[in-house]
């Protein structure tokens, strides 16, 4: 008998670039396991490319016939909200695609009013912070210093093991969780050599003059993210050398 699987993830690209990496992975690995994919609440297209099922049925069949692994992709993301609760049932593998929860749990418990509950979870997560951390949390005045209290312990342990893309943060994970094994992991997007015809073509396309510094930021367009302080710097740097963001 192959090996079963319960994996929970996001399929939907609309919510979540976790999905693009999914589309390639979940056919492989289903060529050497048995996978059932669960996911909040499936569209007809997910179904369709994953047999994704609705995560309310998991209890029910693995209840039925039990997993031999349950896998969790998990990030900060909302579309990643409804895991919290089968990963702290369900100890799993789980797959931290971020390593800061923080704002992720005051989204989830504050916008429903439980500021109690975020405030238990909290001293749960950093029981040695001061509880004027947490007040501050309660009335979202942390701003980047969420960062120092990234409220992932719950799920460390609550997980049977771990895998992240980061050395440091496998670092951080096994301080925290000494018991518990972790992984680190390459994305598996291969690397491409330089192309001098390929960035000539991008900044053709994107109008860059060809002695331009290119300057390009990912992410989230969040304060947070830096980008006020990236502006603020190239605007100092003036006209030499040129730039584009």
């Amino acid at each position: 008998m192959p090996t079963t699987l319960a994996w929970f993830t996001v399929l939907s690209t609309a919510r979540a670039g976790l999905s693009v990496h999914c589309a390639e992975l979940l056919p492989a690995l289903a060529a050497r396991f048995a996978i059932d994919v669960f996911v909040e609440a499936p569209r007809p297209a997910d179904a369709a490319a994953a047999g994704a099922r609705d995560a309310h049925d998991f209890v029910r069949m693995h209840a039925r016939r039990p997993y031999d692994l349950i896998v969790y992709q998990l990030d900060s993301s909302c579309c990643h909200d409804y895991m919290w609760a089968y990963v702290c049932r369900y100890p799993g593998l789980l797959v931290l695609h971020d390593g800061q929860f923080h704002r992720a749990r005051a989204r989830a418990l504050l916008t429903d009013g439980r500021a109690d509950d975020y405030r238990a979870e909290f001293a749960s997560n950093h029981p040695r912070a001061p509880q004027a951390v947490a007040e501050l949390g309660t009335r979202r005045l942390l701003g980047s210093l969420v960062q120092l209290w990234p409220m992932r312990g719950t799920l460390l342990d609550a997980s049977r093991a771990a895998v992240v893309h980061d050395a440091w943060l496998a670092g951080q994970v096994r301080r925290e969780a000494p018991g518990l094994p972790v992984e680190n992991l390459d994305f598996g997007v291969r690397h491409r050599p330089p192309d001098r015809d390929a960035r000539a073509g991008v900044r053709r396309r994107l109008g860059v003059p060809g002695d331009a510094l290119l300057v390009a930021a990912f992410g989230r367009l969040a304060l947070d993210a830096g980008l006020p302080r990236t502006l603020r710097a190239l605007a100092a740097a003036g006209g030499a050398p040129r730039w584009h963001l």
